[in-house]
């Protein structure tokens, strides 16, 4: 699983990258729902709070990448977001929809199993990509987290844009 970096900057990245480079967006995408698709894109792993309770007590009970990891959750705010008519809570509900699905995703891709439809379907699904590729998973993955935030940090100074993220 990526760590919390990734987990963060990568619906940040997107998000920049489209109101950067699509037309008529940066006035469609505000660096306020920039900042709720980055908090969303780690919330997944709040259950990771409970794993580490249960274990404080002795339980064996294993629930991280369960109910949080799932797809029903962006599909939700995704779907809602329709029913709004008011702007600024449908780009949120959007925004928040992005962090929460690419952090599935990265999980999916990067590591392990991921429960796309639990508990509707109890069935787990992942690459775990790195494992394939046979490289250590704690060093690959603090050097993507390292890789990533640097990329983005050179990226916005080179467009002159990092003073919006100050």
């Amino acid at each position: 699983m990526p760590f919390a970096v990734t987990h963060i900057l990568f619906p940040i990245i997107i998000l920049s990258l489209v109101r950067e480079r699509i037309k008529g967006y940066k006035r469609k995408i505000t660096l306020h729902e920039i900042l709720v698709a980055g908090i969303f894109g780690i919330l997944p792993d709040i259950d990771l709070v409970l794993d580490i309770a249960f274990k404080s007590v002795g339980s064996d009970l294993h629930i991280h990448r369960l109910f949080t990891h799932t797809l029903i959750f962006p599909a939700i705010a995704f779907g809602a977001a329709f029913f709004f008519r008011h702007k600024k809570t449908k780009m949120i509900l959007y925004a928040a929809s992005l962090g929460l699905a690419t952090h599935v995703i990265l999980d999916f891709i990067v590591g392990g199993l991921v429960y796309p439809l639990y508990p509707i379907a109890d069935f787990g699904v992942g690459l775990n990509l790195l494992q394939i590729l046979g490289f250590s998973s704690w060093h690959i993955l603090a050097g993507m987290d390292t890789i990533l935030l640097i990329l983005w940090i050179v990226h916005e100074e080179k467009k002159k844009k990092i003073k919006d993220f100050i």
